[in-house]
């Protein structure tokens, strides 16, 4: 088998991250593609009892196409997604921080209000 080019997806709908190379361990999945995703804010979650739920409860490019005009990057190591807005603004949210999770939401909520 060839392949061409890998891509990963570390946030669910957000941009992809192209990979020269990745060790992927016996019985596990892509390293961190879609490891986050971003839930629409009329999504029935509970996340003091959390269950799968179909992708049509995130955001994605299918449903909502204004966000590729957004480009991204996350720093695996400091766990921080990099958001480049189109008016040129750089945002970094580090996702393993509640305040920064919830910044990363405002900035969704305030930017894109059909998210």
């Amino acid at each position: 088998m060839h392949v061409a080019k890998l891509y990963r997806y570390p946030i669910k709908g957000l941009s992809p991250e192209r990979l020269d190379a990745v060790q992927i361990p016996s019985n596990e999945g892509f390293p961190i593609d879609r490891q986050y995703a971003l839930l629409l804010s009329d999504a029935d979650f509970d996340p003091t009892a959390p269950i799968w739920l179909a992708k049509a409860n995130f955001i994605m490019l299918m449903l909502h196409e204004q966000i590729a005009q957004l480009k991204t990057h996350y720093d695996e190591a400091n766990k921080t997604l990099e958001v480049k807005h189109p008016d040129g603004s750089i945002f970094n949210f580090k996702l393993d921080n509640s305040a920064d999770r919830s910044a990363l939401e405002n900035f969704f909520m305030t930017s894109y209000p059909n998210t």
